[in-house]
């Protein structure tokens, strides 16, 4: 009963970090989307705000919520970080600081996801690996896990009977990037079997696959990419041939 209560809780929490519940709620419809979104910046901000002051995060990592609940925090914190206009920095602390591994948690939870995926597993897989790719753009600290359990071969051998394949590919690309490639001495050679993979998987998509390939890639998708590290030359590669007639 604690885990559905937990559940609904993280549910409103994210919904509270999503453009479309000030937008479709907004009685001013007619300010300029300039206005609203700084707006809805400052809303983000007094979320960040409160979840510093509750201090509930590391209590949550610590109590093991069940799969569902977590991923949908995790979400809510994901957004928080990348809209919210002001208490970013300190939220960014908190959770590398306060919270353990962030990273191994959301590992754990996609090799979880893996295991007889189906369409719900799916969905939590897609939300976790969009988590991922916003935390290592965040937290340098989260990097260096995803580096030494890099599940992008993992992620694409399932990915075929579902859909978002494109994408998947595109917040692999993204995943792949943030963390510069890998750790160490070998990062380039990492990078480059991964950029091969993430290569091959795009080669197979369907029209309307790359087509979301691109447009997550032109970051319609909110999700943010690393495009001034050593990895993105590398990577880069993938999104001018996909973009390429």
């Amino acid at each position: 009963e604690l885990d559905n209560e937990l559940e609904r809780w993280a549910v409103c929490l994210e919904d509270l970090t999503l453009p479309t519940a000030y937008y479709l709620n907004d009685e001013d419809d007619d300010a300029p989307i300039a206005i609203r979104a700084k707006v809805f910046g400052g809303r983000a901000s007094a979320i960040a705000k409160a979840l510093l002051d509750a201090k509930i995060l590391p209590k949550l990592f610590e109590r093991k919520a069940d799969d569902a609940a977590l991923t949908t925090t995790l979400a809510a914190v994901a957004n928080t970080m990348t809209r919210a206009t002001a208490f970013q920095a300190k939220l960014r602390r908190h959770v590398a600081c306060d919270c353990g591994d962030v990273a191994i948690v959301i590992l754990d939870m996609l090799e979880r996801c893996c295991v007889d995926c189906d369409a719900r597993k799916w969905l939590r897989l897609m939300t976790l690996t969009r988590v991922l790719v916003v935390i290592t753009f965040k937290l340098r600290a989260a990097r260096k896990s995803v580096c030494q359990r890099n599940p992008t071969e993992k992620l694409l051998n399932i990915c075929g009977p579902f859909r978002g394949e494109g994408s998947l590919v595109a917040l692999l690309i993204k995943l792949n990037t943030n963390i510069d490639g890998g750790f160490g001495p070998s990062w380039k050679r990492d990078a480059e079997a991964h950029m091969r993979l993430l290569g091959d998987a795009a080669a197979s998509l369907d029209s309307t696959a790359r087509e979301m390939l691109r447009r997550h890639m032109a970051l319609h998708d909110d999700v943010p990419v690393n495009r001034g590290g050593r990895a993105w030359p590398i990577f880069s590669k993938l999104v001018a041939a996909r973009s390429s007639p």
